[in-house]
């Protein structure tokens, strides 16, 4: 838990904000034609760091960095994927709250069902993807087999924060790695 004054922790967060985001912007702007592709990239670099990073975030703020995500589905399905799975399952404990329990498994169902590819484990990026599939099933089963201990009741959204964020990380990095090979053609 970070202590100190707001204003210490809302400068903490924007200088991760534009740590974050600085490499690309760099790369983009080193990069004497850009293409489309890099320019969608770097517009989800950017939303992605901004989710991540910034002070007092909302989950459903996942939505904004869907939007470049979304663009990039057809020339990168594995996060295209990993990305719409992940941010569906960060708005979990929200969703719960509001009652929408059964919109979310629905939801769920269908991403499965029409937009994962069941034989992505052949690649380091499958298998990577599908161990964080595994993990998020897992966390919902122990939250509806084994109650949080008394002492920590608010356990379970924490651990699909947890999880959310290092998957959200991974994007990140996906993101990144797709920008430099753009950048270098």
């Amino acid at each position: 838990v970070m202590r100190g004054s707001v204003a210490r922790q809302a400068g903490l967060a924007a200088g991760a904000t534009i740590a974050a985001f600085t490499p690309a912007a760099y790369r983009i702007m080193a990069t004497k034609r850009p293409s489309w592709k890099a320019f969608i990239i770097i517009s989800a670099i950017c939303a992605m760091s901004f989710f991540l990073f910034s002070f007092h975030v909302h989950e459903k703020s996942i939505l904004i960095p869907m939007i470049p995500v979304t663009l990039l589905a057809v020339e990168c399905p594995e996060l295209f994927e990993f990305a719409s799975v992940f941010s569906v399952f960060s708005l979990f404990p929200l969703l719960q709250k509001e009652g929408s329990g059964i919109a979310y498994i629905a939801h769920m169902l269908i991403l499965f069902a029409t937009q994962v590819r069941w034989n992505a484990l052949q690649s380091l990026l499958g298998a990577l993807k599908w161990s964080f599939f595994v993990g998020g099933a897992a966390l919902h089963v122990a939250e509806v087999f084994l109650p949080p201990p008394p002492s920590l009741p608010y356990l379970y959204p924490y651990l699909n924060a947890l999880l959310s964020c290092s998957a959200f990380l991974v994007c990140l990095a996906i993101l990144y790695a797709q920008l430099w090979k753009e950048t270098s053609r």
